[in-house]
């Protein structure tokens, strides 16, 4: 299994090893590497059976890879995507209000299609709507 370095997707490889071990089931080999690009390439090359990240950024390597990968089983969760700013860029403000105005006239919709990542769209917006 592959995945980037510092990921949710390592984490969950990770726990998810562990249940295979206390089930008596052998561990997956777990590959980690430093971006997703050695990710797609450990996948592609044949040196990991299965790569594993966010599934924007699966759909896109896999439109981008001309049929070397493919994707295989469903999203297994989901979760929103957002934009960090240190405080006090004054920047945060422009920033949603700028995507308000890509949303309404359409443009947000065809940057997601055109990078194949259209199922992540967003429809509400805002600042600090992080959960933990």
């Amino acid at each position: 299994m592959a995945v980037e370095k510092g990921t949710t997707e390592e984490e969950e490889v990770k726990a998810q090893s562990a249940k295979c071990v206390k089930e008596g089931k052998p561990a997956p080999t777990l590959l980690v590497f430093p971006t997703q690009n050695g990710t797609n390439l450990a996948v592609a090359s044949g040196r990991a059976e299965l790569g594993m990240a966010d599934s924007p950024v699966v759909d896109y390597a896999v439109k981008q890879s001309g049929g070397t990968l493919k994707v295989v089983g469903p999203t297994l969760a989901s979760a929103p995507y957002g934009l960090a700013f240190p405080k006090g860029t004054g920047m945060t403000e422009p920033t949603l209000e700028a995507l308000k105005v890509l949303m309404a006239d359409g443009d947000y919709t065809k940057i997601l299609t055109k990078w194949g990542v259209q199922a992540g769209a967003i429809t509400n917006p805002g600042i600090n709507q992080a959960k933990s």
